[in-house]
C-alpha cells in the first residue's frame, strides 16, 4: 500500500487548503503591521522604536521551536484547539507572521510617500490611499508573500507536530505524513511524498524571481513618470 493508494493517509488535499488559508491571513495581517512600521514612527522613552519592533518580529523565527513546544501544547489544550483544523490554521498563521512583516517592509519602503500624499489631496482617507494606491503597487510582493508562506506552511514540521495530533486525513500534514510512512518502513512512498516538498521549493524560487522582477520594473516605471503640474496654475510652455 503506497502513500497515493491509502485514502485514509492522503493528506495532500486538505493541507494545501489549510496552508493557503493561513498564508492569506498571514499576508493580510503582516502587511498591515509592515505598513505601520514603514509609515509611522513609534516612540518610547524618547527614542524611535521601529527598528526594535522589526527585530522583535523577526526574532520569533530565531527562537528554537523546542522552547515553545510545552507552552504551545498547554495553550491549544486549554482553548480546545488541539487536534483541530482551526488550530492548525492558527499555528500556520502565527509561524508565518514574522516572515511576512520582515518581507513586506522592503516593498512598502519602495513606494514613494508622495503617491499617498497626492491621494490625500484628492480626498482619499489613509485607508483609501492604502487600499487604492499602495496595495496595487505591491501586488507582486503580496503574491510572493502568499506563495512563500504557503511553502513554509506545507513544510512546517516541529511545532505543527505538537498541535496536529497526527490524525490521518484531518490534521496529518505532508511532513508528518512522510514521518509516518518512513516509520511504517515505506521508504519509497516517503521519499516520493518528500519530493513534492522539494518541487514546491523550486516553484517558490521561480515565482519569487518573477515577482521581484515585475515589482522592480513597475517601480522604475513609476520613478520615470514626470512630476504632476500644480493644479490651478498655467503650465509654462
Amino acid at each position: 500500500m503506497t502513500a497515493f493508494q491509502d485514502k485514509r493517509s492522503d493528506s495532500s488535499g486538505f493541507v494545501v487548503i489549510y496552508a493557503l488559508i493561513s498564508s492569506i491571513l498571514a499576508v493580510a495581517i503582516g502587511s498591515l503591521a509592515s505598513y505601520g512600521l514603514t509609515r509611522f514612527k513609534y516612540v518610547y522613552g524618547g527614542k524611535l522604536r521601529n527598528r526594535e519592533l522589526s527585530f522583535y518580529f523577526i526574532s520569533q523565527r530565531i527562537l528554537p521551536p523546542v522552547a515553545i513546544v510545552i507552552p504551545l501544547f498547554i495553550l491549544f489544550q486549554t482553548v480546545k484547539l488541539f487536534d483541530t483544523q482551526i488550530g492548525l490554521i492558527i499555528a500556520y498563521t502565527a509561524f508565518n507572521l514574522p516572515i511576512v512583516v520582515w518581507l513586506m517592509q522592503d516593498y512598502f519602503a519602495g513606494i514613494p510617500v508622495e503617491l499617498e500624499e497626492s491621494a490625500y489631496i484628492d480626498g482619499c482617507s489613509r485607508f483609501g490611499a492604502f487600499w487604492r494606491i499602495t496595495l496595487p503597487n505591491i501586488k507582486w510582493g503580496l503574491l510572493y508573500g502568499v506563495i512563500l508562506c504557503n511553502a513554509r506552511a506545507m513544510g512546517e514540521f516541529g511545532a505543527v507536530s505538537v498541535v496536529s495530533g497526527h490524525i490521518r486525513g484531518q490534521t496529518n500534514t505532508v511532513p508528518l505524513h512522510v514521518e509516518v510512512l518512513y516509520n511504517e518502513y515505506q521508504s519509497v512512498a516517503a521519499f516520493a511524498v518528500a519530493s513534492l516538498l522539494a518541487l514546491l521549493a523550486l516553484v517558490t524560487l521561480v515565482i519569487k524571481t518573477v515577482a521581484q522582477w515585475r515589482h522592480e520594473r513597475e517601480m522604475k516605471a513609476i520613478a520615470s513618470l514626470p512630476p504632476e503640474a500644480p493644479r490651478g496654475r498655467p503650465v509654462a510652455v
